[in-house]
């Protein structure tokens, strides 16, 4: 989570965008924290654990897929300090 926030510091460089960004990976964690062990719960407790376990493979995959499409840090805007 550190980590996020830090690439969202550097790649904002306006604090009401900033804030807003953050706001948003805040609600992301949150959401994902509730609704993933739900999900895991109700797949687990059908008695299918393997469909379960197939099921955090795909989004392990897509989260992977989706870590490399972000831009590079050289294509994100420098920070200006003064």
């Amino acid at each position: 989570q550190l980590c996020s926030k830090l690439a969202i510091s550097q790649a904002t460089t306006d604090g009401s965008e900033r804030v807003e960004a953050l706001g948003r990976l805040t609600v992301c964690y949150t959401i994902g924290s509730i609704i993933g062990p739900t999900v895991g719960g109700i797949l687990g407790g059908s008695g299918d654990y393997y469909f379960a376990a197939k099921i955090a493979v795909a989004g392990s995959i897509l989260s992977t897929l989706l870590t490399l499409l972000m831009p590079s840090p050289s294509s994100v805007a420098p920070i200006i300090t003064n």
